[in-house]
């Protein structure tokens, strides 16, 4: 049998399924890396906002003791709730 003519056929498998399980690999590996961007996205956007609808409630007379709720556009919500500091409480 003359061993020059080229590779067999299971070495031409061996090599068809390390390269799929590579790619495989590599796809999740992008595909978490993407995901991860987009949330960290999002907690960027909702720290932003959330800052400036602090700022909003300062800028209208400070904090005054209650509770409120509203939305920021899209999916962001918002509560707040302010109650007056007693050290009494907090023994």
């Amino acid at each position: 049998m003359n061993r020059d003519r080229g590779f067999s056929l299971i070495e031409i498998l061996v090599v068809l399924v390390i390269t799929s399980v590579s790619l495989v690999v590599l796809f999740e590996v992008f595909a978490s890396g993407g995901q991860r961007l987009f949330a960290n996205q999002a907690v960027g956007e909702a720290a932003l906002a959330a800052e400036s609808k602090l700022s909003e409630l300062d800028a209208a007379g400070g904090f005054a003791p209650g509770e409120d709720s509203g939305t920021l556009g899209g999916d962001l919500g918002w509560q707040v709730s302010i109650r007056p500091y007693s050290s009494e409480s907090s023994r």
